[in-house]
């Protein structure tokens, strides 16, 4: 059998990380400044000694000018002060260079330090000379080390207390914002977090609270969406339904046979057009960019827009009025084409018997300006400001047959083509829809 090997396995919170994290770098810190210090510590340590023993030589020096006592006398009393004092012969002055043999005679007293090592000082006294070192139970070592120890263990207790409250401080904002989630997930859109913090999260935060408010709305309207999509599939069923009672009943007449199939017919093909525009406006939730573009005439194509729902318009007598510029633009067609039959189908719907439609295009500032304006019943501030929602009717009565969804596709469809669309209506003046697209 293979033996497991060490593992290392990932803090699971991130507060876990970040004092991981913290604990890697001060460790990799740690061990930097300790060697410095030790360095540091060390030169310290020569240079206090080197000015002890130095001391120590002066005052031997001064002993042995007042002649009261012999060196070996003099080395004894010094001894005793945590130093060993060696009276050498002059022979023994030979491990010295000649440079230091000539420094300590002009001096008296010198001192001489070997990398990594204590320092050692000499002294003259007449025509004797001793030499001072610390004592044999002094080592360098140790001495830097627990000077080292004791003033670190001050500053590491420190440093462990303020990186817990780093990390707690650090990880809160995620912690706060990981239960947050959870409450999304679960459906909750009301949750707000404080935005007051700085930097990146603060900006998180705010990112947070667009996000809930956006899915809140959407919620919402999806809610409003399918209550929608029931009630308008709901009235034709049931008068769908209704009417197939009654052909079931004995007794009707011819006329009100042919009465009740042409209801049924028009209810049929209500829940036809509104099946199809709701697969369309489906396609387009999801389209999030032009798929086919190309050059083509604008004018032109509203032209063809025109002409294509003649059979509607010239039944109720509509008069037009085109002041189209000649221009080519880069486009979808198809998609564009879209808009111009919901524009046009709904200013027909709303105009009165005989009246007149006019559409103008242009180009203005860098982009293209077409209006689509009728004579008809207008509308007013509020329903201007809801027109584009889907279903929204503001007059079912005069609805014309229409499901309140070809002013969301309209929208919809200039959102991908990088458009807007804009309404100026008065109730009873008419109505006027610009469209404005990149030239």
């Amino acid at each position: 059998m293979k033996g497991r090997g060490f593992q290392w396995r990932t803090p699971y919170s991130f507060r876990a990380r970040i004092t991981v994290m913290l604990l890697a770098a001060s460790l990799l810190a740690g061990t930097a400044s300790l060697t410095l210090a030790f360095l540091f510590s060390q030169a310290d340590v020569q240079t206090e000694k080197s000015r002890e023993e130095q001391t120590l030589a002066q005052m031997m020096v001064r002993l042995n000018a007042k002649g009261s006592l012999t060196v070996d006398e003099i080395a004894e009393t010094a001894a005793g002060m945590g130093f060993r004092v060696t009276h050498i012969p002059e022979k023994a002055l030979q491990q010295l260079s000649a440079d230091e043999l000539s420094l300590l005679r002009s001096r008296e007293v010198s001192t001489f330090t070997a990398p990594g090592n204590l320092p050692v000082t000499y002294a003259v006294l007449g025509e004797d000379v001793v030499m001072i070192e610390p004592s044999g139970s002094y080592s360098l070592i140790p001495a830097v080390f627990w000077r080292v120890l004791s003033g670190s263990l001050s500053f590491v207790a420190v440093f462990l207390m303020a990186m817990l409250l780093v990390s707690v401080r650090v990880s809160r904002p995620i912690t706060v914002l990981t239960a947050a989630t959870r409450r999304v997930a679960e459906g909750d859109f009301s949750v707000k977090l404080n935005e007051n913090e700085d930097g990146e999260v603060g900006e998180l935060m705010a990112s947070f609270n667009r996000m809930t408010e956006a899915l809140d709305r959407n919620a919402w309207l999806q809610k409003d969406f399918i209550s929608n999509v029931s009630h308008e599939f709901k009235n034709p069923i049931a008068t769908i339904k209704g009417y197939t009672e009654l052909l079931r009943m004995e007794g009707i007449t011819e006329s009100q046979r042919r009465e009740f199939l042409t209801a049924l017919s028009a209810e049929s093909v209500r829940l036809s057009r509104l099946s199809e525009t709701l697969l369309r406006l489906s396609a387009l939730e999801k389209q999030a960019a032009s798929a086919e573009t190309s050059d083509f005439r604008l004018d032109e194509q509203l032209r063809q827009a025109v002409l294509r729902m003649e059979p509607v318009w010239s039944a109720r007598n509509i008069g037009w009025e085109m002041e189209l510029d000649s221009m080519v633009i880069h486009s979808d067609s198809e998609l564009l084409a879209q808009v111009w039959t919901n524009l046009i189908d709904n200013a027909v719907k709303f105009s009165p018997e005989g009246g007149t439609i006019t559409i103008r295009s242009q180009v203005s500032g860098g982009e293209v300006q077409v209006t689509v304006a009728d004579q008809g019943i207008g509308m007013d501030e509020e329903t201007v400001k809801r027109i584009f929602d889907a279903f929204y009717q503001a007059d079912r009565s005069r609805s014309a047959g229409g499901v309140g969804l070809g002013l969301s596709l309209v929208r919809r469809i200039l959102d991908i083509l990088g458009g807007r669309i804009e309404v100026q209506s008065q109730p009873g003046e008419g109505s006027a829809f610009t469209v404005t697209l990149p030239a």
